[in-house]
């Protein structure tokens, strides 16, 4: 992980603003540009892009009592740039009222096709949620990716409301 300053002179495109930006975004798999329009304001913009992402663009602002940038509201524009992988695993956790899972990617893949029908591969499944994590985790799951002497794993929990709040 680098991180890095932005030049002072503005530009329409984030990543441009990154001072010796053909260097630093060619050599990065993702870049990350949060940008505040004033310095005073606790408003900021994430802009997310890179080889394995969708380019995104997320508002946020700075709690000053956790210290932490929160979703700024429940913004329509950043669901509908959900990754449909991501769409399809949260619809089978809600809808099948599932809380928690710890298990592979074909096991997963396996109870969602068991459960509406959708066919995705394993490996798809698994590149498509680690590349997706920050917006499934915005959507209230907490996601690890681990190994054990069985192979990979994937655990997911759903943060309850209360959990949220507590924290």
């Amino acid at each position: 992980m680098l991180v890095h300053h932005l030049r002072k002179e503005g530009a329409s495109d984030p990543v441009n603003m990154l001072t010796g930006s053909t260097g630093i975004s060619g050599a990065a798999d993702s870049s990350f540009v949060l940008q505040r329009d004033k310095r005073t304001e606790n408003a900021a913009t994430l802009f997310c892009t890179g080889r394995d992402i969708r380019t995104i663009e997320i508002p946020l602002v700075f709690s000053e009592e956790s210290c932490t940038w929160l979703l700024r509201d429940e913004n329509p524009a950043l669901v509908k740039l959900l990754d449909p992988t991501v769409e399809q695993v949260d619809r089978y956790f809600t809808e099948s009222g599932t809380d928690e899972f710890c298990g592979s990617a074909t096991e997963l893949a396996e109870r969602m096709k068991a459960h509406s029908g959708i066919d995705i591969t394993p490996a798809v499944l698994s590149k498509k949620l680690l590349c997706g994590h920050a917006q499934f985790c915005a959507l209230g799951y907490e996601c690890s990716f681990f190994r054990t002497h069985e192979g990979k794993k994937i655990k997911i929990n759903r943060v309850k409301e209360d959990e949220e709040k507590a924290s």
